[in-house]
């Protein structure tokens, strides 16, 4: 993945976030070069977010927004994928991700990929669409013992 995190990417100095500029990324920092650390600590902020939005509509059990490029970054990582689209397609396709919330606690992500989501898209028609059996199995098994 050739994603460059952008030079417009100071929204914690304008946010007042107690980060320092120290911990912040160098601008014009590639999200390939990034070391797992780092990786997470970007996702952490994409989860948190997911987090919030289950937090806020109770019962909503799937959600489907844009990846972010260190979320895909991350999937490659630990899947082993090549997620460099073919050259014709480069420009048209972009990385989604659909979250399921099971229950208050946990929360599964699946990426896919698409031109754009078509008007009135139903994430958990996508859900079924996208998730692997063995996906559904382990949400099953996790829906099944609840939050313990």
């Amino acid at each position: 993945m050739s994603e460059i995190i952008p030079d417009s990417n100071d929204a914690t100095a304008r946010r007042g976030d107690e980060e320092s500029a120290a911990e912040r990324l160098p601008r014009g920092t590639r999200v390939r070069d990034l070391s797992d650390a780092e990786l997470a600590q970007l996702v952490e902020r994409a989860i948190a977010d997911d987090r919030a939005f289950f937090a806020r509509h109770r019962y909503r059990a799937f959600r489907l927004r844009r990846a972010l490029p260190a979320e895909v970054e991350q999937f490659a990582r630990r899947r082993a994928w090549d997620l460099e689209p073919p050259p014709q397609l480069r420009r048209k396709v972009r990385w989604w991700i659909c979250v399921h919330g099971i229950h208050e606690k946990l929360r599964v992500r699946i990426p896919f990929v698409a031109r754009r989501l078509p008007p009135g898209a139903s994430a958990r028609a996508i859900w079924e669409t996208a998730a692997s059996p063995r996906t559904k199995a382990v949400v099953e098994a996790a829906r099944e013992r609840g939050t313990s």
